[in-house]
């Protein structure tokens, strides 16, 4: 059943002294202070990403061109260690560049 028209309008106000106004202030500023912290803790946590991966990039690309340089010797022994270990070639390959060696 449809309600019939209202014939008048009250209007209710609500007026704030001093002390409530500073009240809601220091709430809606504890309020944005917040979002400010969180803010920052979110561009806190991109810039730390940004930064591991720069050096998780940074550590790759030093260990390729470590292994890069030492690639060859590193075939090296490891062909005279299978060599010895598979044929028995007695080439001392372990101890040629050891200080303990008896050269």
């Amino acid at each position: 059943m449809p309600r019939k028209a209202p014939d008048t309008v009250n209007e209710h106000r609500i007026t704030f002294g001093d002390f409530e106004r500073r009240e809601v202030k220091q709430v809606l500023d504890g309020i944005e202070n917040q979002f400010k912290r969180i803010e920052f803790a979110q561009n806190a946590v991109a810039v730390a990403a940004c930064g591991g991966a720069a050096a998780l990039g940074f550590a790759a690309y030093s260990l390729y061109t470590f292994v890069a340089g030492e690639l060859p010797e590193i075939k090296e022994k490891v062909g005279k260690g299978l060599n010895w270990f598979l044929f028995g070639d007695d080439d001392k390959f372990f101890f040629w560049d050891s200080p303990f060696a008896d050269n």
